[in-house]
């Protein structure tokens, strides 16, 4: 992330590469892998500019996050790993439906913390949306 934040893109196709190999690798091993590996993975694919994957992987990760095991152990973590894919990919809004969504769900991390954190959330700074969710 910090190489697409530079405007990088010769170094975040290689680490998206390398990251897409390590969890496809995972999935290999336990196709029903844990949801964030999923999630991840669709990072991956935004950071490659292939939205048709991305939106593959963001849906297993939903389909495996929905698991009542899952639900409040990782479903927020992977909507925010997915609200990040749509940001990669330009898709603002798209982004921010996902991030409100997601704080209406119950979990074990403070999203409105998280957000505060990553610095890809930093250019929806000054959004009244985002705002409202940095300040729930």
């Amino acid at each position: 992330m910090i190489h697409f934040e530079r405007d990088e893109s010769d170094q975040w196709i290689l680490e998206a590469e390398k990251a897409e190999s390590y969890l496809t690798g995972m999935i290999k091993d336990n196709p029903k892998a844990e949801p964030i590996v999923w999630s991840l993975l669709s990072i991956c694919h935004a950071l490659q500019n292939d939205r048709d994957e991305m939106l593959r992987t963001l849906e297993k990760a939903r389909e495996f996050s929905r698991d009542p095991f899952w639900d409040f152990l990782q479903k927020q973590n992977c909507e925010f790993h997915i609200a990040i894919a749509y940001l990669v990919l330009g898709e603002t809004e798209k982004a921010l439906e996902t991030l409100e969504e997601a704080s209406q769900l119950k979990s074990s991390t403070y999203l409105n913390r998280e957000l505060q954190l990553w610095f890809i959330f930093d250019r929806l700074r000054g959004n009244p949306r985002f705002d409202a969710l940095l300040e729930e």
